[in-house]
C-alpha cells in the first residue's frame, strides 16, 4: 500500500498546527480522595497519537506557553466504541 500524499513526514523540534505526534506518552493524573495541598496524587503513563491544534503562527512568535494538543481516534475504533456502547 502506498502513503497517501497530502501529508509529509517532518522531523525537528519546531512544531506546527496539525502535526501529528505518534505513541506520545500522556500523563494521566488521579487525585485520589480529591485535590489537597499536600495530598498525594497517582499519575499513570497512557500512550497516544496527539494532533496539535494551537496555530502554527502563535507557536512560531511565541505567543503562548504552552500547546492545545487534541487525542487522534481511528475512525474505526470509534464505529466499534458506537455499536458496543
Amino acid at each position: 500500500m502506498t502513503e497517501p500524499d497530502w501529508f509529509s513526514v517532518v522531523e525537528g523540534e519546531e512544531l506546527e498546527q496539525g502535526d501529528l505526534l505518534r505513541n506520545c506518552p500522556v500523563p494521566v493524573v488521579h487525585v485520589p480522595g480529591g485535590f489537597a495541598e499536600g495530598g498525594e496524587v497517582d499519575v499513570d503513563i497512557q500512550i497516544h497519537d496527539l494532533c496539535v491544534l494551537t496555530q502554527s503562527c502563535d507557536l512560531a512568535n511565541a505567543k503562548v506557553d504552552t500547546v492545545l494538543l487534541g487525542r487522534v481516534v481511528a475512525w474505526s475504533d470509534l464505529v466499534e466504541a458506537r455499536r458496543c456502547g
